[in-house]
């Protein structure tokens, strides 16, 4: 029996080579990304459904959309669209040129991504094309939030 600030560990779920450094649930399986660059799909019993492969460093951030496709970031600024399902890479994002820190979904056609080259990035989550850069922070964008027409931003320069 546990307390209530005690947790339980029920399961277990092994493959990554590195640490993992974000998780997602969405469609009744979890993602991980990871310092060994791959992707991976779960189902909830713990076994790997498969592992998705194309970044070159460490998958630093991720989030998914309602349709199905999940976007990753890496240490080397780059950003992928795989779709959920079909086990496939959509599109390539470029433009970053330090560690994806932050990604955020605004409706079906919009992804903002923070970084530490100290940039957020508006990109067309359908194609991969830069929208629009923002730059105003003077250290690494932590977190991105988007509401209407604001965009918000904390960084490391103890700034939103």
């Amino acid at each position: 029996s546990t307390t209530p600030d005690e947790l339980e560990s029920s399961k277990e779920f092994t493959g990554h080579a590195k640490s993992i450094s974000t998780l997602q649930y969405f469609n009744g399986k979890l993602y991980s990304g990871s310092h060994d660059a791959t992707l991976r799909q779960w189902d909830p019993s713990g076994s790997c459904l498969f592992v998705f492969k194309g970044h070159g460093k460490f998958i630093s951030a991720m989030i998914t959309s309602p349709e199905g496709v999940i976007y990753t970031g890496s240490d080397d600024g780059d950003i992928r669209s795989w779709a959920a399902e079909r086990q496939v890479i959509l599109h390539f994002f470029k433009g970053h040129t330090k560690t994806i820190s932050s990604l955020t979904l605004h409706g079906k056609k919009h992804l903002y991504s923070g970084s530490f080259d100290n940039d957020i990035r508006k990109w067309d989550a359908e194609t991969g094309e830069c929208l629009q850069t923002f730059r105003g922070h003077t250290d690494i964008v932590t977190g991105i939030a988007v509401k209407n027409d604001y965009i918000y931003s904390s960084s490391a320069d103890k700034t939103i």
